[in-house]
């Protein structure tokens, strides 16, 4: 592993405990001589700790609190307030079982970066009233077409901090774990020249 490298893991919060949690920023970072974690990962040909830049708290929960065919309209806030408090009880879990061995780790928050998601407003202010004094930034995924603008990304994150500003009184930092041009129903599209140069306009426009 190039050692200048540093890397972003995402803790599966709907399929680890707490306790696993700990025990894997354990076996990223103890000294090989430190503990039974540190040794472990040493076996694997990693001697040395991992270069950890900090942790995404789930992959895309947002999706959870998006009401379903089969969510009546006057059930839809009741739906979407137990999708966050669920997300942001389990994620403080995750915080504190972490930085318990590891108080300095970084954390990353889904956000939802959709604003016209029927969910998207609460959830995100959910994240910010909940996590936002515990987390380092949030963490954007954004996957964009000929519909979805590279630059319409940017106008979501302007949405996104007015959200944290109005509701914590801070800016927060976005950490773009995800990104690439998206055509669900053309997937030859998605290797194309025009792939190529949506993403080079996103890395120009960042």
């Amino acid at each position: 592993i190039n050692p200048d490298v540093r890397f972003i893991f995402v803790l599966g919060l709907d399929a680890q405990t707490p306790q696993e949690s700990a025990n894997f920023v354990r076996f990223l970072l103890d000294d090989k001589d430190a503990s039974a974690w540190g040794a472990l990962r040493a076996s694997y040909g990693l001697e040395e700790p991992v270069n950890l830049m900090g942790f995404e708290l789930g992959n895309e929960n947002y999706f959870s609190a998006e009401p379903g065919e089969n969510v009546a309209e006057e059930e839809y806030d009741s739906y979407i307030q137990n999708a966050v408090d669920w997300y942001t009880e389990t994620a403080r879990s995750h915080i504190d079982a972490v930085r318990e061995v590891y108080p300095e780790v970084q954390f990353y928050a889904n956000v939802n970066g959709r604003s016209s998601r029927v969910s998207a407003s609460a959830w995100n202010t959910g994240v910010a009233e909940k996590l936002g004094a515990y987390i380092n930034a949030v963490a954007l995924h954004y996957y964009y077409n000929s519909a979805l603008r590279v630059s319409d990304c940017f106008d979501e994150m302007d949405n996104i901090q007015t959200i944290f500003q109005n509701t914590t009184g801070k800016k927060t930092k976005f950490v773009i774990t995800e990104h690439a041009i998206w055509d669900t129903g053309n997937a030859v599209r998605r290797v194309s020249l025009e792939a190529c140069l949506a993403d080079a306009a996103f890395f120009n426009t960042a």
